[in-house]
Formats: C-alpha cells, structure tokens, sequence
C-alpha cells in the first residue's frame, strides 16, 4: 500500500495582482498536487499585499520557496571599477544600492549603502549622507526588507531609518 504524501503550508506574499499570478501560475505547473488559496482582495492586516496559501507536498514546499528566493529580476550587478555594486529595484519606486569594495565606506565585513528614487538620492532622517557606510549585512537585509513597504505616495521612511539606527556594528559582510 502506497502511502499518501505528506504535505505542508505556506502563506506567500505579493505587493501586485501580477506578481501573485506569476506565483501562481508557476506553482500549478510545477506541483500539480498543489491546493492554492487567495484572497480576491488586499485582507486588512495586510492591506498592500496580495496572499497566496499553498498547501503544497513537503518535498516540493523549499523547491517553490528556492524559485521564489532566486528570482533576482530586480537586481542589477555592475563593476565600477575598484568596487562591486548592487542596486535592488522596488516596485514602490525605490532602490538600494549597495557597493562594497576598497575604496570607500566599506570594511572587510560591511558595504555602503544608498537609498534613491528616481535616480536621486534619498537622505535618511538622522543621517549625515546620502551614502551610509560600514553596514552589515543584517541591517542591510533589514533595510531592504522595509525600503519594498515604503508607501509611494507617502514616502515615509520611519522604518528603514529605524533599521540603520538600530545597526550593530558586530555583524559580518
């Protein structure tokens, strides 16, 4: 007797209708035992968000997770000469640039950081610069994790400020 497979859930979330469709559609065609739930509209705890649950089996949950962690669509890569650079695009309109290499204000274990809109950039409330240096990579991730949430027609930027005030100088890049 063949036993049936066991399964497991998850909630994904989406800042656009496309995006969930996108998921959607790639989860139907790669794990077709997948059971799939959305809400039609943004729920309120999550009112800028679109939700998925996929109740999906275990061995293919980490495949959706993997495909959806390494969807790097939004990320440009260039040299710029004695340094690296990455710049994230948010759909709200933002980017995150982040460079590290030996000239500059990076460190062995950190990078700098820039937040722009719009091709200009964006000073951080309580930050003596544009560039931020000597930034870890927990508060980077943290950073962002909150700069994609930034309301567009509000701009606020409370809680990417937060996260680079809150920085530890311990972390490693």
């Amino acid at each position: 007797m063949k036993l049936p497979a066991t399964f497991e859930h998850d909630i994904f979330a989406f800042v656009t209708e496309e995006d969930r469709q996108r998921f959607i559609d790639d989860v139907r065609s790669n794990s077709p035992q997948a059971e799939i739930a959305t809400n039609i509209d943004p729920v309120e705890t999550y009112a800028d968000r679109f939700l998925v649950a996929v109740r999906i089996p275990s061995k293919q949950l980490a495949a959706v997770k993997d495909r959806e962690r390494n969807d790097m669509s939004n990320i440009t890569f260039a040299d710029i000469g004695k340094a690296n650079n990455v710049t994230m695009q948010f759909e709200n309109g933002y980017e995150l640039s982040i460079t590290k290499g030996s000239e500059g204000y990076s460190g062995t274990d950190t990078a700098e950081i820039a937040v722009l809109k719009d091709g200009k950039f964006v000073r951080i409330e309580g930050q003596g610069d544009d560039v931020i240096g000597w930034v870890t990579t927990d508060t980077i991730a943290s950073v962002a994790y909150w700069l994609s949430l930034v309301d567009s027609s509000t701009g606020y930027l409370g809680a990417v400020r937060d996260a680079i005030n809150d920085r530890s100088d311990e972390g490693v890049l």
